[in-house]
């Protein structure tokens, strides 16, 4: 195969992915498209069903007849129901030749896109043969591709790595968000204890200062993963938190007036260090998102270089 065939069929097979891919948006829009003339078809057919029967009532006699008889109304009311009903078949199955319609478009669209499944394939042995071929006969440009080729996949381990950092971080935020609300439960209950609440809000408030607890230590391992993935990106974080243990035998059974503001004391110190860990981790977060939008741009690029000189 000549340099000119193996190109002319790159191009070729470049178009035809465009193609499928288009092809793909397509019927993915008449799919959600025919499930709602389907549905629609279905609620007209529902009211073709009515109309029809609003009609037999009338023809066939009974209770319904003879009232409008007596009333002097039942051809009047007969020709209304026979066009309320033929309104209704008319809707119907105006509504059918559209649905009919779409399926239509739908397999003609499905099946010429089945004619392009082989793309991908003819793409990657097009690319490949010229690829080899470049590299057999092209110095220069075997050089580039080799340089191109190593940016790109550094930069793709390096993008694994952003990315493994980013989900670890969104979970310590996660976590700290948890914590927060415990100790805003807790901090509102322990308002009204202070205001008399007694023995019911002790116990309230220290439910959501054992659920605070409970959160906490999943935050901090879920801050030791992220200190860890961190790592891995070459970057370095200092994430402080101190959550004291709850003194809750003092609270409980020498409750008082400088029992109770001891302890609010104590949940506004925990939310005052667990609010400075959320700001912390989500500026990391910024910065991981930064980090990733810059490597995922270097991978694109050196992927197009690739590319334009392979299939140039």
């Amino acid at each position: 195969m000549t340099m000119e065939e193996i190109s002319r069929g790159l191009t070729q097979a470049r178009a035809d992915q465009e193609r499928r891919r288009k092809l793909d948006a397509m019927c993915s829009s008449l799919a959600d498209e025919r499930k709602e003339q389907a549905g629609r078809a279905a609620a007209l057919k529902a009211t073709l069903e009515k109309e029809n029967l609003d009609v037999e009532r009338l023809e066939r006699g009974g209770v319904t007849r003879l009232l409008y008889q007596v009333l002097g109304q039942l051809e009047e009311k007969s020709e209304k129901e026979k066009r309320e009903a033929a309104a209704a078949r008319v809707a119907y199955e105006s509504c059918l030749r559209q649905l009919e319609d779409i399926e239509g478009e739908l397999r003609r669209l499905r099946a010429e896109r089945d004619r392009l499944s082989d793309a991908d394939a003819r793409y990657r042995q097009f690319y490949e043969a010229k690829q080899a071929r470049l590299t057999a006969e092209q110095p220069a440009i075997a050089a580039e591709l080799t340089r191109l080729t190593r940016v790109r996949d550094e930069n793709a381990a390096m993008l694994r790595e952003l990315r493994e950092a980013s989900a670890a971080g969104e979970e310590a935020v996660s976590c700290a968000e948890a914590v927060s609300r415990c100790l805003d439960q807790a901090e509102s209950w322990g308002v009204y204890d202070l205001m008399g609440g007694g023995l019911l809000a002790d116990t309230v408030k220290h439910s959501h200062l054992d659920e605070a607890q409970t959160q906490a230590t999943a935050l901090e391992n879920a801050l030791r993963r992220f200190r860890t993935e961190l790592c891995d990106v070459q970057m370095t974080a200092r994430f402080e938190m101190h959550i004291s243990d709850w003194d809750r035998i003092a609270d409980f059974w020498f409750d008082g007036l400088l029992a109770d503001w001891n302890m609010q004391s104590r949940i506004h110190e925990a939310q005052d260090s667990v609010r400075a860990v959320t700001n912390d981790l989500r500026e990391a977060l910024i910065t991981l998102y930064g980090m990733q939008s810059d490597t995922e741009r270097t991978c694109r690029d050196a992927e197009a270089a690739i590319t334009r000189l392979i299939e140039g």
